[in-house]
C-alpha cells in the first residue's frame, strides 16, 4: 500500500488555504497512508511509506457543533487523536477496519487555523496502522448517526421466528460503519450489545439508527449457520426494513458447543463487554456451554442469563481463570462459596493440589502456553522440551487440558499448540485439545470463534447436564474448532476411544469435514503419533447449497505397538469483517497468513492387544529396561517401532544423564535406522538450543 505524495501534497496546499462554509464538511485525509511505530510489524506493509506521525493544519470556519469522523485499519496499540495540541480522542484499538465517530467538545476548534495529529502513545510498541479517510463534520454527532433507520430482522428460516444474533452493518466500502446505538442510547438496551459496526441481538430484531447512505447487512449466529446478506440503501428521514433469514447448517448432533475462556469488563476489569453484554454474545454466537473465568474471580452467569432472557440458549458454568506469575489455568467447574485458589502460587505441584482438591473442580486447562505473561512464557525453548513434551525446569504438568487454538491470541504457527499437545500424549500425558476465544470484547475479539465441541446429549442447550460434560472433556472426547469441524472414526469407534484392531491388517480410519458455505478447508492432514503420515488437498471449489462437506477414508500401516491417531483441517481465513480471523497476538514472524482450523480428538488404536493405551513413552521404557544398560541393543529394538518411540527412548536416557554426545553413542546411532538417526539428531538439537536458551537468559 502506497502513500500518494503528490496528492496528499496538494491535499495539504488546499487545507491550509481553503475553509468550508457553516455546516459544510472538512476534508483532511482522502488517500490511505501507513503509520509505524517501532519496527516493521507485518511484511504486507513492508513496501509501504510508513510515517511515526500523522499532522495537519487546517481552516475552520464552520459553525459548532462538529463530530471528527475517520476510518483505520490494524490498530493494535494505543495511538492518540491531538487538536491543537491536546487530546482529543484515541484511536480505536482494533485491527477491523472501521470508521469511528466522535463529537468535538465545544472550543477545541478554532476560528482560523488548526492542527490535528495522530500520533503513538505512551511506551512505543511495533504497530503499523493505516489511516484512509478523516473528515469533520459541522452539526451534533447524536443528528448526523440518526438521518435515517434500519428495522431490522434476523429470523430462522426453518421456523420463521427471531433468533439470536450478531447482525454486521457494513459501508459501501466495507468498513465497520457508526451507527446511532453508540451516540444516542444514555442506557443499555436490553437484549442488545453494540459496538461500532455490529449489534448482538437476542430476539434478532433491532431499530439501527444510521446516516443516510448505502450499506451491507450481513447476519449469522458462529459458524454452525448460514450468513445472510442485503445491500440496502438508507434514505434520509426514512425507515427501511431489512429482513434476514439464517440456517443451521453444521450438524453437529451429540456435541454441544463450548467456550471455556470468557472475560467480562465487569468482574475482569478489561476489554468492554459488560456482563450484561456479554450473555447476549454468548447467545449470539451459537455458544451453548459457557465457562466464565474472570481472572481470580468466581463467577456466576446464571442470574444474568436468567434476567436477560438468555438462559434457554446455554448452559452456564462457574469457573475461574487462575492467574499466576507462572501461567495461567482456567479451571472448572467450582462449587458455590468454594475457597480462593491461592494464585501467587510458583510451584506448579502445590498449585495443582491446591485446583483439584478445590470442591467440584474437574478440569484444569493450561492456557496460551507459548504467549508472555508475567515474565513467563510456559512453551518457551527454555522452559520446556517440545519434542519431548517434557518441562525442562522439573515442573510438574498437572493440567488435563490445554488450549490448542485461542482465537484470540493466534500464533504465528497456528498449528504449533496442535503438535505440542501431541508430544504430551507420546509423554504419557492424558491431555484433552482445548479451542477457545479468550474473548473480553463485544466485537473484536467475540466470544466463540475458537470453541471446543465436547461430547453429550445436547439436545436442550440451556439444560446440558454439566458433569457430563465435565467428564466428556477430562476424557478428551471433544474436537476443536475455529471455523471447521472435523470428525475421526473407524468402525464405529470415535475419536477419545480405544479401537482394537481384529487382526493385524492395515486399519482404515474415516474424516469427515464441515464446514458452512462461507468457510472452506483446502488441506487435511492426518498425524500417527503426532508424525505427519498423509496429507490431502481438497478441492474448495462451489459450496453445495449452505454447506461444505467433505469425507474420505485413510489407511493406517500396521505397526506392532498402539499409536494414536489425529485428523487436523485447515482453510483460507476470514478477511471479512464479519468473523476476521485475528492476527498473531504476540507474533514470532512479519509474515503471516489467516487459517481457519479444526482438529479432531485423539483416536487410539491397540495394536498389541492388552487393552489399554499405551503411549510411546511406554514402550520407550520397557525397550531401555529389556536393554539393560546397552545402548546399541536398545537403538536396534526402537528401529520396530516410530520416530515418537525413539524420542522418547532418548529423552528417558538424556533425563537419567546419559551423555548422548560421547563417541560410543555416536558410533551406535551411526550403525542405527535412519528413523533412528533422525529422532536423535531432533532430540540433541532440542537439548542443545534448550541449553543456549537458559545460558541467554541469564
Amino acid at each position: 500500500m502506497k502513500t500518494n505524495a503528490l496528492f496528499l501534497t496538494l491535499l495539504l496546499i488546499l487545507a491550509a488555504t481553503s475553509s468550508p462554509a457553516a455546516g459544510e464538511e472538512q476534508l483532511l485525509l482522502d488517500a490511505p497512508i501507513v503509520l509505524r511505530s517501532g519496527d516493521i510489524e507485518w511484511e504486507e506493509f513492508a513496501e509501504a511509506k510508513a510515517s511515526p506521525h500523522w499532522d495537519i493544519e487546517f481552516e475552520w470556519r464552520g459553525e459548532e457543533p462538529a463530530y471528527l469522523e475517520w476510518t483505520q485499519y490494524d490498530v493494535k496499540q494505543s495511538w492518540e487523536i491531538l487538536l491543537n495540541d491536546k487530546n482529543l480522542a484515541s484511536l480505536m484499538q482494533d485491527e477491523n477496519r472501521m470508521a469511528p465517530c466522535i463529537e468535538i467538545p465545544s472550543g477545541a476548534l478554532k476560528a482560523g487555523r488548526n492542527k490535528l495529529s495522530i500520533t503513538p502513545k505512551g511506551k512505543t510498541s511495533v504497530d503499523d496502522i493505516v489511516l484512509e479517510r478523516i473528515r469533520i463534520g459541522s452539526g451534533r454527532l447524536s443528528d448526523h448517526l440518526s438521518e435515517s433507520k434500519l428495522v431490522i430482522k434476523v429470523q430462522d428460516s426453518v421456523t420463521g421466528k427471531g433468533t439470536p444474533t450478531r447482525i454486521t452493518l457494513l459501508r459501501e466500502d466495507g468498513a465497520l460503519a457508526s451507527h446511532g446505538l453508540l451516540a444516542t442510547s444514555a442506557q443499555p438496551i436490553a437484549g442488545i450489545a453494540a459496538r461500532i459496526g455490529t449489534v448482538y441481538s437476542l430476539s434478532g430484531e433491532v431499530t439501527l439508527p444510521v446516516p443516510a447512505g448505502k450499506y451491507v447487512v450481513l447476519a449469522g449466529r458462529g459458524f454452525e449457520y448460514s450468513l445472510a446478506k442485503v445491500e440496502v440503501t438508507a434514505e434520509r428521514g426514512k425507515s427501511t426494513a431489512v429482513g434476514l433469514k439464517i440456517a443451521r447448517v453444521v450438524d453437529t448432533t451429540g456435541y454441544a458447543a463450548c467456550d471455556t475462556h470468557i472475560h467480562t469488563l465487569t468482574y475482569s476489569g478489561h476489554g468492554d463487554a459488560s456482563i450484561e453484554e456479554r450473555m447476549v454474545t454468548i447467545a449470539g454466537e451459537g455458544i451453548e456451554l459457557a465457562i466464565a473465568t474472570d481472572h481470580n474471580k468466581y463467577i456466576n452467569y446464571e442470574e444474568w442469563a436468567v434476567r436477560s432472557g438468555a438462559r434457554e440458549y446455554f448452559t452456564p458454568v462457574v469457573g475461574c481463570e487462575v492467574t499466576t506469575p507462572r501461567g495461567h489455568f482456567n479451571v472448572f467447574p467450582i462449587a458455590e462459596r468454594a475457597p480462593m485458589i491461592p494464585h501467587q502460587q510458583t510451584n506448579w505441584k502445590e498449585l495443582f493440589g491446591e485446583i483439584y482438591k478445590t470442591p467440584d473442580v474437574g478440569v484444569a486447562i493450561l492456557n496460551h502456553a507459548h504467549d508472555l505473561h508475567s515474565g513467563v512464557r510456559p512453551f518457551a525453548m527454555e522452559n520446556h522440551y517440545a519434542l519431548q513434551g517434557e518441562n525442562a525446569l522439573g515442573w510438574e504438568l498437572g493440567f488435563n487440558a490445554m488450549e490448542i487454538l485461542n482465537s484470540a491470541a493466534t500464533q504465528s504457527d497456528l498449528t504449533q499448540l496442535t503438535r505440542d499437545w501431541m508430544a504430551l500424549l507420546n509423554r504419557g500425558l492424558r491431555v484433552a485439545p482445548i479451542g477457545c476465544s479468550d474473548s473480553h470484547d463485544v466485537s473484536r475479539h467475540f466470544v466463540g470463534q475458537g470453541r471446543t465441541y465436547v461430547r453429550c446429549n445436547d439436545r436442550q442447550p440451556g439444560q446440558l447436564d454439566v458433569r457430563e460434560c465435565v467428564q466428556a472433556i477430562a476424557s478428551g472426547e471433544v474436537l476443536v474448532s475455529y471455523g471447521l469441524y472435523a470428525t475421526l472414526n473407524t468402525e464405529g469407534e470415535r475419536f477419545a476411544e480405544v479401537f482394537r484392531p481384529e487382526s493385524h491388517d492395515d486399519v482404515e480410519v474415516c474424516v469427515e469435514m464441515q464446514s458452512p458455505h462461507w468457510l472452506q478447508a483446502d488441506r487435511v492432514q492426518l498425524y500417527v503419533n503426532g508424525e505427519l503420515l498423509q496429507e490431502k488437498a481438497l478441492d474448495t471449489g462451489v459450496a453445495v447449497g449452505l454447506k461444505n462437506q467433505w469425507k474420505e477414508m485413510f489407511r493406517i500401516p500396521n505397526g506392532i505397538h498402539d499409536v494414536y491417531v489425529v485428523a487436523v483441517a485447515t482453510g483460507p481465513g476470514v478477511e471479512g469483517n464479519y468473523w476476521r480471523c485475528a492476527k498473531p497476538y504476540q507474533p514470532t514472524s512479519t509474515r503471516w497468513e489467516s487459517r481457519v482450523f479444526a482438529c479432531s480428538g485423539a483416536l487410539w488404536l491397540d495394536r498389541d492387544g492388552n487393552q489399554k493405551r499405551d503411549c510411546a513413552r511406554d514402550y520407550a521404557l520397557r525397550i531401555i529396561e529389556d536393554g539393560k544398560g546397552n545402548l546399541s541393543d536398545v537403538l536396534m529394538r526402537l528401529e520396530q517401532y516410530d520416530r515418537a518411540t525413539a524420542v522418547q527412548a532418548l529423552a528417558v536416557l538424556h533425563s537419567r544423564k546419559v551423555d548422548l554426545a560421547t563417541a560410543e553413542v555416536l558410533a551406535a546411532v551411526s550403525r542405527s535406522s535412519d528413523m533412528v538417526k533422525e529422532a536423535y539428531r531432533d532430540v540433541s538439537l532440542e537439548i542443545r538450543n534448550q541449553a543456549l536458551s537458559v545460558k541467554n537468559a541469564k
